[in-house]
């Protein structure tokens, strides 16, 4: 199943967790997976380090053809970059659509082979719950 690494600036839990759904959505949409799927896919939200673009996602996932990796990609970059309202000039003409389409693309996305090498269980999210989340339940 899907395993997505999203590097991101500081957001709240609840940027987060709607993050999270679209990226869910996107990730069975693209991959064509079933909808019991849902529960299956891990994302895990990291601090970023200082890079050129503003967040990226790494995507570890087994047997992905080139046109899945550019569909998904195609579809992830605008979602956050929306989500995220990353380096919007004129936020007013951009939520009115004034524009949008001169935005630059300032999402990376990589696909890895699984299983990742290193795994930083601070921020992991499993269905509709954060690990830390649990982690305060117990």
């Amino acid at each position: 199943m899907p395993y997505l690494r999203l590097y991101l600036p500081r957001v709240s839990i609840a940027q987060k967790r709607r993050i999270a759904r679209r990226l869910i959505d996107t990730t069975l949409c693209t991959f064509q997976l079933r909808a019991s799927d849902r529960d299956q896919i891990t994302i895990q939200f990291l601090p970023q380090p200082r890079q050129r673009t503003d967040c990226w996602i790494e995507v570890g996932c087994r047997d992905l053809t080139s046109e899945t990796k550019q569909a998904f990609a195609e579809q992830v970059a605008p979602m956050l970059i929306r989500s995220l309202h990353l380096h919007v000039k004129n936020r007013l003409a951009w939520l009115m659509g004034i524009g949008a389409d001169k935005m630059p693309p300032k999402v990376a996305v990589r696909f890895l082979e699984l299983p990742f090498d290193d795994v930083v269980t601070s921020d992991l999210a499993v269905g509709n719950a954060f690990v830390s989340e649990w982690e305060r339940v117990a």
